[in-house]
This record gives C-alpha cells, sequence and structure tokens, in this order.
C-alpha cells in the first residue's frame, strides 16, 4: 500500500513538472525568438516591463486557478475588477484620512470578498451552476460600476496611491513582487492548507468529498470569497497603474485570466493545476503581447494568433488528460492481470 502510495505521487509530480517545463519552453523559445529579430527586446528595461505587465492578469489568474481546480468558472471577475476599481479611487479620500493605507486596501479586499461571497452563495445556496451565476453577476456588477461613477472616468493622483504601482525596488516594478509574494501564499494555500486539500479533493469528485465529510458549500463559498481578494488587488494597482479608474474597464479580462490559467496547464474538469504554472503563463502572455509591438504585428492578425494559442493550450490540456487516463487505464489492466495470475 505505501509503495503504490508513494509511486503515485511520483507520478503526480513527474506531471506537474513536466507542466512547468512545458510551458516555461515555450516562453524561453519565444524570448530568444523575438530577441533574435530585435536585439532590443531582450533589454533589462523592457524584460522589467514585461514582469510588471503581467502581474494585473496573473494575479487575478492566481484566485481564478483555485477556482477552476475547484471545478468553477467565475465569468464575473472582468466587470467585479472595474466596479472594486471604481470603488477604491471614488472611496480613497475618505477612507484613507481614516484608516491609512493598509486599511484602505483591506476595505477594498473585504469588498471583493464579499462580492465573491455573493457569487458563492448563488453557486452553493441556490445551486445556480457558477457559469450562469457568475454571468448574471458580471451584468449586476457591471451596472454597479456605472452607478457609482456616474457613467464617468474617476482620476485619482495623490502619491500614496500611484506609488502603489508605479513604484520600484532595486529597478524592478513593485506590483511584480506583489505578484511574486501573491503567487507563493497562492502556492502554499493549494499544497498546504488545509483548505487547499478541500478543493482539490471537490475538484476530482465532489461526492467523494461529501463522503470524507468535505462541507462543498462552505468550500464554495471560500474559493469565490478567495477569487474576489485577488480581484480586488488586481484592481487597486491597475487603477493606481492609470491614476484612475473606468466603469467599462475590465471587458474580455475574465477571458484572458481564464486563458492564462488554462495556459499554465490547470484542468479544466477540475482536480489539477498548479499556481506557479499559471504565473509562468501570465508571463508568457505579456511576452506574447510585448512581442507584438517590436515585431509591428497587425492588431488585427495579434488577436487572430492570440486565439491559435490558446486553442493550442487548450488542445493540449486536452491530449495530456487523454494520455494520463490512458495510462491509469493501462497500470490498473496491468495490477488486474497480475492478481489474476497470483489467483490462478
Amino acid at each position: 500500500m505505501n509503495e503504490s502510495r508513494t509511486s503515485f505521487w511520483r507520478r503526480l509530480a513527474a506531471a506537474a513538472a513536466w507542466r512547468e517545463r512545458t510551458v516555461f519552453m515555450a516562453l524561453a523559445v519565444l524570448f530568444l525568438a523575438v530577441s533574435a529579430v530585435n536585439p532590443r527586446f531582450a533589454a533589462l528595461s523592457n524584460v522589467l516591463s514585461i514582469l510588471g505587465d503581467s502581474a494585473y492578469i496573473g494575479i487575478a489568474a492566481i484566485g481564478m486557478t483555485l477556482c477552476i481546480i475547484f471545478g468553477a468558472f467565475d465569468l464575473s471577475i472582468g466587470a467585479l475588477l472595474a466596479l472594486l476599481s471604481v470603488a477604491a479611487v471614488t472611496w480613497a479620500p475618505v477612507l484613507h484620512p481614516v484608516t491609512g493605507t493598509a486599511g484602505f486596501l483591506a476595505v477594498i479586499a473585504m469588498a471583493g470578498a464579499g462580492c465573491g461571497l455573493v457569487n458563492g452563495a448563488l453557486v452553493a445556496g441556490l445551486r445556480i451552476p457558477a457559469f450562469i451565476a457568475t454571468l448574471g453577476m458580471m451584468y449586476v456588477y457591471r451596472g454597479a460600476a456605472f452607478m457609482l461613477s456616474g457613467g464617468q472616468d474617476q482620476r485619482l493622483a495623490d502619491d500614496w496611491f500611484l506609488a502603489l504601482a508605479n513604484g520600484d525596488l532595486a529597478g524592478v516594478p513593485v506590483v511584480f513582487m506583489v505578484f511574486a509574494v501573491l503567487v507563493l501564499l497562492g502556492t502554499l494555500l493549494l499544497n498546504r492548507h488545509p483548505l487547499g486539500r478541500r478543493i482539490q479533493a471537490v475538484g476530482n469528485s465532489p461526492k467523494a468529498a461529501r463522503a470524507a465529510g468535505i462541507s462543498v458549500p462552505r468550500t464554495t463559498l471560500a474559493v469565490f470569497a478567495i477569487v474576489g481578494v485577488f480581484t480586488a488587488i488586481a484592481a487597486v494597482l491597475q487603477a493606481s497603474l492609470l491614476r484612475g479608474a473606468q466603469p467599462g474597464r475590465g471587458v474580455e479580462f475574465e477571458l484572458y485570466v481564464i486563458a492564462t490559467v488554462v495556459l499554465g496547464g490547470t484542468s479544466l474538469d477540475g482536480g489539477k493545476g498548479s499556481v506557479i504554472n499559471t504565473a509562468i503563463a501570465a508571463v508568457l502572455l505579456a511576452t506574447l503581447q510585448c512581442s507584438f509591438s517590436f515585431l509591428t504585428v497587425n492588431p488585427y492578425l495579434q488577436k487572430i494568433i492570440i486565439g491559435g494559442v490558446l486553442l493550442a493550450a487548450f488542445s493540449m490540456n486536452y491530449l495530456r488528460e487523454r494520455a494520463e487516463q490512458s495510462r491509469r487505464r493501462r497500470a490498473q489492466r496491468i495490477k488486474q492481470t497480475g492478481k489474476d495470475k497470483v489467483t490462478g
């Protein structure tokens, strides 16, 4: 029993390592290829810019990774990003003098968690499929963003607010450092915390998770609240970068976030995924988008290329799942054959 359990974890670790190598190799090939065509692409300043650009989608993608591993989607995060960024810019002049920067960030994070809990309550309490529930809430959050802003762009140029996303430490963008810390926290949550184990268990089999005593409704609420918190962080940082907020911002944001997660190898069937892979995929997409500027790619062609990359990622995900299923069936047949021989 112990040997088979050890073998299982070895195979799982090998599969995860293979996914990480695949995404990292794609990033390396793209970077080297574009640098060969335009050497300025490899300049340190451009590399740091790419890392900073990857953070905004990457931070939201951490929460989405946990959500997809759980076996759900959240299509509302683009509209929620707009709502929370508008709320941050609108509330900052009132909140910051009272709460300070840390308190202000905590309030926005709690607002994101609250919105996530609403999504989770619709899914866990009313049993509405996550796809439908979050699609409906996408329109609610978008409308709320326009109502809160009066349909107008909101501006904020206070030094403390601009410093959140526009500073650097030893040349490295602060926003990327925040991203790196959150990747570490997300990885620890998924792999070391009991909640992470519950998320993976429900994603693998909700029925088996219930039989093991896991509360699926509570886990659902926790997952969507986490998605809301990570979206709130991304919203504040993006508003800081842009010196304000727009109620119409974030259109298609959720699609890029989901694409980043899938490109990182997270299974759409749930149960399997890696926050680190998602982070590498976020850098890969940021590198691809930056390469368009250096190679002067037609804007319409850019969308076709991105679509092709995403289709390739979905296809690889599917083929990888099929290969793993085939290996499991083969192992079961070999094991059964061995039992039959012993019995015979």
